[in-house]
């Protein structure tokens, strides 16, 4: 298998699995986000915070994704990391449409940005061949619907920064 691991974000990785036996840059990751059903965390590493989306790469498994990223809060948990400067990796298995989606609705969330504009930014990070069949479109497009409409009856604007339980989460500006 081959070691995948790319930087989104200042303190956001995507990647394979693979990178967490091996990890040719050393670096220390603070939070592991496991986005499948089957591959085990690591045994000899420890890690403070895991998490475990059990999403299998299927079309069909598409709604049930959506209401993982909801249920589980892990697009809030991402930013407190990065807010606190921990390093997060999102991984599944050489197949990243997973991850690659899970990151996609984060920076729709978080930098207000559209499906079309948050996968192009996270493609631009790496080979777009294995996302031209992604299954999770409409998790993404659908997450999209649910922010915009949120933020509208919120008034939020563009620019301001994102409230969580009262604490402004300060995230990076996009690389």
């Amino acid at each position: 298998m081959e070691l995948v691991c790319y930087k989104i974000l200042e303190y956001l990785y995507i990647g394979s699995n693979t990178i967490l036996e091996e990890n040719p840059d050393n670096i220390s990751f603070h939070f592991l986000v496991n986005c499948t059903v089957d591959i085990p965390f690591p045994k000899n590493a420890v890690y403070p915070m895991q998490m475990r989306i059990p999403i299998e790469n299927t079309i069909e498994d598409s709604f049930k994704f959506y209401n993982m990223i909801i249920y589980t809060k892990v697009l809030e948990k991402i930013a407190k990391c990065i807010h606190d400067k921990k390093n997060v990796f999102v991984y599944s298995s050489n197949k990243l449409e997973r991850p690659f989606s899970l990151l996609s609705c984060f920076l729709i969330k978080y930098f207000k940005l559209t499906p079309t504009d948050a996968m192009k930014f996270i493609q631009n990070k790496y080979d777009t061949e294995i996302l031209e069949n992604n299954h999770f479109k409409s998790t993404i497009n659908c997450y999209y619907c649910i922010c915009k409409q949120t933020n509208k009856n919120n008034n939020i604007d563009k620019n301001e920064k994102i409230e969580e339980n009262n604490n402004k989460i300060l995230i990076p500006k996009l690389l």
